[in-house]
């Protein structure tokens, strides 16, 4: 009766031990493998300093970083100044010229600061601000043309050109004119840049009827001459644009309309195109008594400019002041 019962108990043990025996087998088995390994394991390691602690942290090191960026940056900035300045061949300062044989008349400085908002009427500085730096500078510019030229007759006739556009030609032009017309004398502003006029979008007025229409004898001289808000000051604008300009400047009817000026006013500034684009200020600079040569730091090409200015002294040296 009790052999069931027992043989049942039996084989519960013998399961038992049979898993004992696999979990030790496999725990020896461990065993051994750790101790392989901790046998053949060799010893490389070796102490070369002890360990301190620190007072700050290790990395990253500010203090190096903000100096080596600062002579980088040093360094990268006169390095692009140095390769700007070889690169860039305009005209920088007065000595430039000089150093070329030019015969420098005057300086004018900027005077964007002058105004709040740049328009083409207040180009006419003179007249906006006659006590400033730049009406000064124009003033001294007045003076220094008077005296350039010694003749048995003054200076009456004045042409403004430059070498390219966009360099300042009517600028000068119109505040030399109105420095002209505050010493006392009478003054005409005549724009001869029957291509791209601007005279007329200075002093705010139409561009018909003017220098053309007169050449052309379709209006009379009293309705193209115009006053201006200074005293002793008037001005011709362009009139209407021909299809011929250099022709109508060579023409007789423009040295006759010259000398007919030359007996209205003691002055007459010309406004007129570029020298390199076209040959109008080379037609101009031969019926004129003097000529100007206005250049623009930082924008007129050095070796453009002095092409022109060599250009005008083989023609005429004496027409040209400066």
């Amino acid at each position: 009766n009790k052999l069931p019962a027992q043989s049942i108990e039996y084989a519960k043990l013998e399961r038992v031990r049979k898993s004992n025996e696999k979990l030790y087998l496999a725990l020896e088995e461990k065993y051994q493998e750790a101790t392989i390994n901790e046998r053949s394991r060799l010893g490389y390691a070796s102490l070369l300093d002890p360990g301190v602690d620190s007072v700050g942290p290790v990395s990253p090191n500010k203090n190096l970083i903000l100096l080596t960026g600062t002579i980088i940056g040093i360094a990268l900035g006169i390095i692009f100044a140095f390769t700007r300045n070889y690169l860039d061949k305009t005209i920088k300062t007065p000595e430039q010229l000089e150093g070329q044989g030019a015969s420098v008349l005057s300086w004018i400085p900027s005077f964007k600061e002058l105004v709040e908002e740049h328009s083409p009427e207040t180009d006419f500085i003179v007249e906006l601000k006659p006590s400033s730096s730049v009406s000064e500078a124009f003033k001294a510019l007045r003076t220094r043309i008077q005296y350039s030229k010694i003749e048995e007759k003054p200076l009456q006739v004045i042409l403004v050109t430059s070498t390219i556009p966009t360099e300042g030609k009517t600028i000068v032009s119109t505040n030399l004119a109105g420095s002209f017309a505050q010493a006392g004398n009478r003054t005409l502003l005549l724009d001869c840049d029957l291509r791209k006029p601007r005279v007329h979008n200075v002093m705010q007025s139409d561009r018909y009827p003017g220098l053309s229409d007169k050449l052309f004898k379709n209006v009379t001289m009293e309705d193209i001459i115009r006053p201006t808000k200074l005293e002793n000051m008037s001005y011709i604008t362009s009139g209407t644009i021909p299809p011929n300009p250099s022709e109508l400047l060579g023409s007789v009817q423009m040295k006759d309309f010259i000398d007919e000026l030359r007996k209205l006013f003691d002055v007459v500034i010309i406004d007129s195109p570029p020298f390199v684009s076209v040959t109008d200020s080379e037609i101009l600079f031969n019926i004129t008594d003097g000529t100007i040569l206005v250049s623009r730091a930082n924008m007129t090409p050095l070796e453009a400019f002095v092409k022109t200015y060599r250009r005008l002294y083989n023609i005429n040296p004496r027409n040209l002041l400066g």
